[in-house]
């Protein structure tokens, strides 16, 4: 705890970011897992039976990375969670590449969804902003 107030205090106060090998591959495993037992608010199975879930990450060497394990997880789980509220059929997708240029490693989710709306687009990134399409509350 002290060597943790110390970074703190070291950063000028801001939490320090965990930085600790972080295997996707796995991590990509987990939340594949996950994903085929999540449920609604009702409890009804969040990935449809017309949706078919893919990790074509399986059977691929992922590099490790630095990062944070458990905010890499969140991160995926909640992309791959809202890929599969919003596509009715076809697929949700998880794949990866890695960029040597850059030294970068770059997951992709892919969906057959019907996609965010143009508006949509310009604010999505912008903080506390959702696309409203009329359906999302049933997924609040």
């Amino acid at each position: 705890l002290a060597h943790a107030e110390k970074q703190r205090q070291d950063n000028g106060g801001a939490n320090p970011r965990p930085e600790s090998p972080v295997d996707f591959g796995a991590i990509v495993e987990e939340v594949h897992a996950m994903t085929l037992r999540a449920v609604d608010k009702v409890n009804r199975p969040l990935l449809k039976p017309s949706v078919r879930l893919v990790n074509n990450l399986c059977d691929q060497r992922v590099p490790i990375i630095r990062g944070d394990m458990h905010k890499c997880t969140q991160l995926l789980y909640n992309l791959v969670t809202n890929a599969c509220k919003f596509t009715e059929r076809g697929s949700v997708s998880m794949s990866h590449r890695f960029v040597k240029e850059t030294q970068r490693l770059e997951i992709d989710i892919t969906d057959t969804g019907r996609g965010i709306s143009e508006d949509g687009q310009k604010r999505i990134f912008q903080a506390f902003e959702q696309e409203s399409n009329g359906d999302n509350r049933s997924f609040q």
